[in-house]
């Protein structure tokens, strides 16, 4: 069994990278844009592996499933992906882009309750709807 999450027509796959497992993945990938009729971004795709992974290993399982090489931290969907203790340079982005969306709102005729509504609108929201 291999673990995974999907959100929307996005999915993580979670595995130890061996070469059957890693053959496996794809055959199921290959089997379900035959059956879906939806192919696979691969520019858009990317693997993460371990620091402990060692070149061999790196080399195996790139050549096995043909996508890039990320590293963390990155973002998806809008919020940062990391390992370890937080940082807050891995939120400046969406930070950043809270700003811009609150500044744009003091040349709108809004009254007090309704910049209050606006804003925590934009908090509860997700990140990749809101701050783009």
């Amino acid at each position: 069994m291999v673990p995974c999450l999907a959100f929307a027509d996005d999915v993580l796959v979670f595995t130890r990278g061996s070469k059957s497992s890693l053959d496996k993945v794809m055959k199921f990938l290959d089997h379900y844009q035959t059956a879906s009729g939806q192919v696979i971004n691969r520019d858009k795709s990317s693997c993460i592996l371990s620091n402990k992974a060692t070149v061999a290993r790196c080399s195996i399982v790139l050549k096995a499933i043909g996508f890039r090489k990320v590293s963390l931290p990155f973002t998806y969907l809008g919020i940062p992906i990391y390992k370890g203790k937080k940082q807050t340079i891995f939120f400046d982005d969406m930070m950043e882009k809270i700003k811009i969306k609150l500044a744009s709102w003091s040349s709108n005729f809004l009254s007090y309750g309704g910049r209050i509504t606006l804003l925590q609108s934009v908090l509860t929201a997700p990140p990749y709807t809101t701050c783009k």
